[in-house]
């Protein structure tokens, strides 16, 4: 939503400038201030909540899953058998 598009008429009603105009010729949105609160506010995510929502097969209970995404366990080996034997953890040795 675009602040330069926004203005207040002098009733106090929120006045919305579309950036193009609809099919039927409109313009401007006129909203309440409180429809124009709640119109924002449902575009707002609820708090703790993923924006990122997968279905089909990366659906985390899909049976298909585990052929698409490597799991914990396949990353956990492919780590440690990347580390070579003679490395040690503190460099200063």
């Amino acid at each position: 939503m675009c602040r330069q598009r926004l203005s207040t008429h002098a009733d106090g009603k929120i006045i919305y400038e579309l950036k193009q105009p609809l099919q039927d010729g409109t313009t401007h949105v006129v909203f309440t201030p409180q429809d124009f609160i709640a119109r924002l506010a449902a575009l707002v995510p609820r708090p703790r909540v993923n924006l990122t929502r997968y279905h089909g097969v990366f659906a985390p209970n899909s049976p298909l899953r585990k052929a698409i995404v490597p799991g914990a366990s396949q990353a956990t080996s492919a780590a440690v058998g990347s580390v070579p034997a003679n490395a040690t953890t503190n460099p200063s040795d």
